[in-house]
């Protein structure tokens, strides 16, 4: 039974407002009755009993466990985030408005973390003019550093 059966299989029974009725998915010979059994069994899915007052017939239906419900969510919550809808931009563009794929709290938006020890430079062409007051090998080296840390800079603002 793959995964996604499966999440198709539990996004129908949620869609049913009174759950399904499980006669309808005891055949075990079709897709339905093997993910109705594989369900039920894995407690994605729980049984309740309804009767009629009149007659007092009995029927069985079933609906999402807790489980299930949150199976659903994160299947949602992943497809957000691979097709990039998972944050919706508004006029007004905030720090902190993705989610967490697992928490679904909010995130920081930028991935770069500050350095508080050290400074920071107004411009690329005020860190270049930094890198070129050493001398020899110190300022090979400074400027090789400095230029590596600004493409790590665009490589992470590329993969955003």
């Amino acid at each position: 039974m793959n995964i996604k059966t499966l999440i198709i299989f539990l996004k129908m029974v949620q869609k049913q407002d009174q759950g399904i009725w499980i006669n309808d998915f005891l055949d075990t010979d079709t897709q339905n009755g093997k993910c109705f059994l594989y369900c039920l069994n894995a407690k994605m899915i729980e049984t309740f009993t309804l009767s009629d007052d009149c007659t007092g017939y009995k029927e069985t239906y079933a609906e999402l466990s807790q489980l299930g419900e949150d199976l659903v969510e994160m299947n949602n919550v992943a497809k957000k985030a691979i097709t990039g809808k998972l944050f919706k931009p508004t006029k007004v563009m905030t720090k902190g408005a993705d989610l967490d794929f697992f928490t679904g709290k909010p995130v920081p938006s930028n991935p770069l973390l500050v350095n508080k020890l050290f400074a920071t430079p107004e411009s690329f062409q005020t860190l270049n003019d930094y890198c070129l007051r050493h001398n020899g090998g110190e300022r090979s080296a400074a400027i090789t550093c400095s230029n590596m840390a600004i493409n790590l800079c665009h490589k992470a603002v590329e993969e955003m």
